[in-house]
């Protein structure tokens, strides 16, 4: 089938994904839960760990996590969110490419430099670890209006519902860094979700993904 045209199985059938754009103008994927009308955005993190940082510098990431975490609480329309930390083994592409980008040329390039190229290639590629940190935020298109004669809930159209994230990424991925969720954070494309999402169900097709 078309990439991202396969509907999901089961309970998550229904679930559609629509791309738009925030306020710096980056892509995002935005998921639309129907039978809840619910909608979702993620954030893709990158964790630099623990490594040579003292007790201070981790007690003040655990601060600014918490701070962040209170500060979803101003948005009204939030139900919900989640961290998911991944850890998989990488298939030798990521350092592959890496090295290629590094690479300035064959020319005057010694014997040694390029041996100990080789066995960094061959020994570090397969069964290396890939972190994948992402965050889910998830809004409800419900609102309870106010009426002379008590109330009604009337559901906001998925325009609606696209501006608000717009509006609301900056802040999230901006405020996200002191927390150690890295200086990268970023929405997910609709293309990432659909290629996460891909290899979660089968991780045998991460290569070919």
């Amino acid at each position: 089938v078309p990439d991202g045209a396969c509907h999901l199985p089961g309970i998550a059938a229904s679930t559609e994904l629509t791309s738009h754009s925030d306020g710096w103008g980056r892509d995002f994927g935005l998921l639309h839960y129907p039978d809840s009308d619910l909608y979702a955005c993620v954030l893709m993190c990158n964790p630099s760990g623990f490594a040579g940082l003292d007790q201070d510098a981790c007690n003040g990431q655990v601060a600014y996590w918490a701070a962040w975490l209170t500060s979803l609480s101003t948005v009204e329309e939030i139900v919900g969110m989640s961290a998911v930390v991944e850890t998989v083994p990488d298939s030798g592409q990521r350092l592959e490419r890496a090295m290629e980008r590094g690479r300035v040329g064959d020319e005057g390039l010694t014997d040694f430099a390029r041996d100990v190229e080789e066995q960094i290639h061959s020994s570090s590629r397969v069964a290396s670890p890939t972190l994948t940190a992402r965050l889910t935020i998830t809004l409800d298109a419900r609102v309870e209006e106010e009426l002379e004669k008590g109330s009604r809930i009337w559901v906001r159209p998925l325009e609606d519902m696209a501006s608000q994230f717009a509006d609301l990424l900056p802040g999230w991925t901006t405020t996200l860094a002191p927390t150690g969720a890295g200086q990268s954070v970023r929405p997910a494309t609709a293309q990432e979700i659909t290629d996460a999402t891909r290899v979660a169900f089968d991780p045998s097709v991460a290569v070919d993904v």
